[in-house]
């Protein structure tokens, strides 16, 4: 008796070659997928690249437009300091020139008519400034230089007694112990500096005499050439 054929049919070569085909085209098609997403992160990639290019040479040109205001700020303030520096110069070699050198300044609309002793004194701004060489004629508008200068003297300011205008003070003075008369009148500081500046005035005075000793010297110059 013939045999009775298996169920189970076997795949016919052509059917394995579409297989193998689909497997390939399945394998492609997976391959450019893969390659697209590269390029696309490429892309991405390059759109921030040049984004960024952009970006900088926006900055560079803003910049290259704030260069000239910059670099004349900044020869401004090179002038200013070099400018600073001079001034600074001359005001010390006015401090500390001797006898016979002009004061380093003379404020006030009339100071070029202060008196030539005056105006050849050696100018005393603060109370760290001293007298090169005792005897030396000083001379200052400072109000803490006057004030301390009559405090180590003891001396109290004061007034002459009927040179008043009205309310206002008349000539101002200083009433040293053992020294004072009954012309002198004692007044407060601040009424006594209210004349001195109102009336332009130069404290000129001494710290010592030429023996060293202390010195109660001083002098009120105006330039009305008025008694102070």
């Amino acid at each position: 008796m013939p045999q009775k054929g298996s169920t189970r049919s076997t795949p016919s070569r052509a059917s394995k070659g579409g297989v193998r085909a689909l497997e390939r085209s399945l394998q492609f098609l997976t391959k450019t997928r893969d390659d697209l997403g590269k390029m696309q992160e490429s892309l991405e990639e390059l759109r921030g690249a040049l984004s960024k290019a952009a970006d900088d040479s926006t900055n560079q040109d803003r910049a290259a437009r704030r260069m000239p205001s910059k670099a004349a700020r900044q020869t401004g303030q090179t002038q200013r300091r070099r400018g600073s520096s001079a001034t600074t110069g001359r005001k010390a070699q006015g401090r500390h020139s001797g006898k016979g050198t002009r004061a380093a300044r003379s404020s006030g609309p009339r100071a070029d008519r202060l008196s030539r002793s005056t105006k050849y004194s050696k100018w005393i701004e603060s109370p760290d400034d001293h007298e090169d060489h005792p005897g030396q004629s000083l001379v200052t508008r400072s109000h803490e230089v006057i004030r301390r200068w009559a405090e180590e003297r003891g001396a109290s300011p004061a007034t002459i007694s009927g040179t008043q205008h009205g309310n206002r003070v008349g000539m101002l003075r200083f009433d040293f112990p053992g020294y004072g008369g009954a012309a002198l009148k004692k007044i407060g500081w601040e009424k006594w500096f209210e004349p001195f500046d109102e009336r332009n005035l130069a404290f000129h005075f001494q710290e010592h005499k030429t023996d060293g000793s202390l010195s109660n010297f001083f002098r009120l110059d105006s330039p009305d050439r008025e008694d102070a």
